[in-house]
């Protein structure tokens, strides 16, 4: 993704007011939705493990509940992409955010999204993370029918346990399905 693409999608995201969602009753959580540079802009998405079975063999954005060190949930979001796929913290250029989604296991999501203009080797956590795929953003995008959302495609890379085929449902769904919608023809 050039410079010029990154500042698109800075600028569209700029100018969206996501939704905030205000409940006590739910946990503080990020996940980040980051556009990687490989021979085509990729984004990572995790399989979960049967760590914690709430998400079990869940394909999702790398993330997680907020801790107090974080002090910020964009802090959250790149701690727990640093923890569970060796995302270097420093590599990411947080580009904007969208819209909080709240989990029918009761966590309240603020999604971020970053850049990530040299990717370099990812590691996963193996304790959380069955496998990782890095999907296309195109093929993502193409991907996506239904409603309400769902993604279908072929990563172009996998590492770990898994074939490169995935489904991408429920709240990571909904966030990617924002995410399209929002940054429209800054892709």
């Amino acid at each position: 993704m050039s410079d010029d693409r990154a500042a698109a999608l800075r600028s569209a995201l700029s100018s969206h007011e996501p939704v905030r969602i205000s409940d006590p009753g739910l946990q503080d959580s990020a996940v980040l939705l980051s556009i990687c540079e490989r021979s085509v802009p990729v984004v990572p998405l995790v399989l979960r493990s049967d760590y914690r079975s709430e998400h079990a063999g869940e394909v999702g954005l790398p993330g997680g509940r907020s801790e107090s060190e974080d002090g910020t949930l964009r802090r959250t979001a790149l701690r727990e992409a640093n923890e569970e796929i060796g995302l270097e913290t420093d590599a990411v250029e947080i580009l904007g955010r969208l819209s909080d989604a709240a989990t029918p296991t009761g966590y309240r999501i603020e999604p971020y999204v970053g850049h990530v203009p040299d990717l370099g080797s990812l590691n996963r956590d193996r304790t959380e993370v069955e496998s990782i795929y890095l999907a296309a953003l195109a093929d993502l995008r193409e991907g996506m029918h239904s409603d309400p959302p769902q993604f279908d495609c072929d990563a172009v890379e996998v590492q770990g346990p898994a074939e490169p085929s995935l489904t991408v449902r429920g709240t990571t769904a909904g966030i990617l399905a924002e995410f399209f919608s929002v940054t429209g023809e800054a892709l």
